[in-house]
């Protein structure tokens, strides 16, 4: 455990403090358990991964392990891409569901690019970033996705699920969203970076991005980040 966690957990009274250390040392204990159980690996537990000579996992297995490995450490940061890949829906939202408890009560960054996620695992995100050839075509609440894009004159029927929709937006069938218009009137243009960057969601984040830091956030960076040696790879 390191001494920023052991810091945290030492600003109560005495009771609160002894109970808090011993459930966050029962965690790290326990924790691989965990780890194992939320990527639904048991099955291949205690099993060699295997390399280019030697087959052991399945690709998809092989896949969690290596999200496995990168769920232990104390890190501020944590970044995911297809993680869905061999997974089933339910283990798919359990996942996520658990990265979204992690990063609510650790105060940490989580960031998941999902191909088409569920709905019920989309409704998991608290801001979602829309990406179309490399250039942001949202960045902002996920509850205010859908609004934005209907003030564009792309309407989301209501039997289709928002991040079929938003895909849709994104691979050119925005045709289908296009709200009806009297005759004679010019579709929309295609909704782009453009669109994004005149909206009041764009100037919200600018004016989040510079007002001043909570204090508590500095003083976990001098205390928590600053101290961390550099990570050296040797080839």
């Amino acid at each position: 455990m390191s001494k920023c966690v052991e810091e945290k957990l030492s600003r109560g009274t005495p009771e609160e403090n002894k109970a808090a250390l011993e459930a966050a040392q029962a965690l790290f204990a326990h924790y691989p358990d965990v780890v194992i159980r939320q990527l639904v690996l048991e099955n291949c537990q205690d099993t060699i991964v295997g390399n280019g000579m030697m087959r052991s996992v399945s690709g998809g297995e092989l896949k969690r392990v290596t999200t496995g490995e990168m769920e232990f450490g104390m890190t501020y940061v944590t970044l995911m891409d297809e993680i869905s890949t061999g997974l089933d829906s339910a283990a798919t939202y359990d996942i996520i569901k658990t990265q979204r408890s992690i990063a609510k009560k650790l105060q940490k960054t989580v960031v998941i690019a999902l191909l088409h996620p569920a709905p019920e695992v989309f409704e998991l995100f608290g801001d979602v970033i829309i990406l179309i050839e490399g250039k942001v075509m949202y960045h902002g609440p996920r509850e205010h996705v859908v609004d934005h894009f209907d003030r564009r004159g792309f309407k989301c029927p209501p039997e289709r699920d928002v991040a079929g929709y938003l895909l849709g937006l994104v691979m050119n069938q925005q045709y289908q969203y296009e709200a009806a218009l009297p005759s004679g009137l010019v579709p929309p243009p295609a909704p782009g970076e453009r669109h994004y960057r005149i909206s009041t969601i764009y100037c919200d984040m600018l004016v989040a991005l510079e007002a001043p830091y909570d204090p508590k956030l500095l003083e976990n960076v001098s205390n928590g980040i600053d101290p961390m040696r550099e990570f050296h790879h040797s080839f």
